[in-house]
């Protein structure tokens, strides 16, 4: 994903269309459930106890970022990893 990302940015760049990709953590969602009847408990007690904010995502914890990479904000971003896993990728 990193490759391709960084590949389409180079290539598409001129036509000034930004790539970048978003790594998410563990997110509550219908595919990984933390929470209701249906968590995924080990996982996710793993998740926050290692993760440095304590918790797992939730999809509003994206919503700031999606908003930026989709505003004019970000013109000058592209070909950029941005990892948004509450801070997990760096307590391992």
């Amino acid at each position: 994903m990193d490759h391709m990302t960084q590949s389409l940015a180079q290539g598409w760049g001129k036509h000034n269309i930004q790539v970048n990709a978003v790594l998410p953590g563990l997110v509550d969602t219908e595919m990984m459930p933390c929470s209701g009847p249906n968590a995924m408990t080990r996982a996710v007690k793993f998740v926050s106890k290692k993760s440095p904010v304590g918790r797992y995502g939730v999809p509003e914890d994206f919503y700031g970022l999606s908003v930026l990479l989709a505003s004019r904000a970000s013109d000058f971003i592209t070909g950029s990893i941005i990892v948004a896993d509450g801070g997990l990728s760096i307590a391992m």
